[in-house]
């Protein structure tokens, strides 16, 4: 699970086990991520999130996932927000 959100928006809540990958250093960072998993991406309400998970298909990710509504909508149906 990746937050492309910046650091300061990850440190105030991401959703558990999300690594943070900031979608404007995503390009570079890569490397980080296995390209034969799965991978969920999110953001704060899924416009870098879109993009992330664009940039991840561009870049030979098969299998990737965006969550609906980011962190924000997320936080709201768990009562976090």
């Amino acid at each position: 699970m990746v937050d492309v959100r910046g650091p300061g928006e990850h440190a105030g809540g991401a959703l558990p086990g999300a690594v943070n990958l900031n979608v404007s250093g995503l390009r570079s960072t890569l490397d980080q991520l296995d390209r034969s998993r799965p991978v969920l991406v999110h953001c704060q309400g899924g416009y870098r999130s879109m993009a992330a998970a664009s940039l991840l298909e561009a870049n030979g990710f098969t299998d990737v996932s965006d969550v609906l509504g980011g962190w924000g909508a997320w936080a709201k149906e768990h009562a976090l927000a």
